[in-house]
């Protein structure tokens, strides 16, 4: 367990990001912090009382049916391989928010190998850059139809991007 000048240190440092973070205990699930990106993405602060697998309610996280959004459909990868592999396996996503260049596998290479393995999906790719450097990256860029979005971004941004991708 972390002390609390660790916590006083990550929040500080976690409080600049352009990501919304959101820390909760594992496995009860109690909210420990969450930084100004995450209040500016969900319109609102942390909701202490929620418990592991409650979220979509109380964040107004919903389904076009009205129905709170079903949490299994909300994963998160850190790494580009594991999700090519829960994609081969059958999973289906309604938006991919994938960055450009990662360290295990690029976003250019995830969209190569989805349009062989899940064509559907390579559809729903959003991409984030911090700047198309390499000749390959622009390349890819410029011949690709995905929103791209050049970091750092508001969080306004992504989700206008990922609504237009759900329509």
């Amino acid at each position: 367990m972390r002390t609390a000048g660790e916590i006083a240190v990550i929040a500080q440092i976690a409080d600049d990001l352009a990501a919304g973070i959101w820390v909760a205990t594992a496995p009860d699930g109690r909210f420990v912090y969450a930084n100004r990106a995450f209040e500016e993405i969900m319109g609102m602060g942390p909701v202490a009382s929620v418990a592991v697998g409650e979220y979509a309610q109380p964040y107004g996280i919903f389904a076009r049916s009205g129905e709170p959004y079903p949490e299994a459909r909300m994963p998160s990868e850190r790494r580009a391989a594991a999700a090519l592999a829960r994609i081969a396996h059958g999973e289906r996503f309604d938006a991919i928010v994938c960055d450009l260049m990662m360290p295990d596998m690029t976003g250019m290479d995830l969209h190569e190998r989805l349009r062989a393995v899940a064509p559907d999906q390579v559809r729903v790719m959003l991409f984030l850059t911090g700047g198309a450097f390499t000749p390959r990256a622009r390349a890819f860029l410029s011949s690709v139809d995905n929103a791209t979005l050049e970091k750092p971004c508001a969080a306004h941004e992504i989700l206008r991007s990922v609504r237009r991708i759900v329509g």
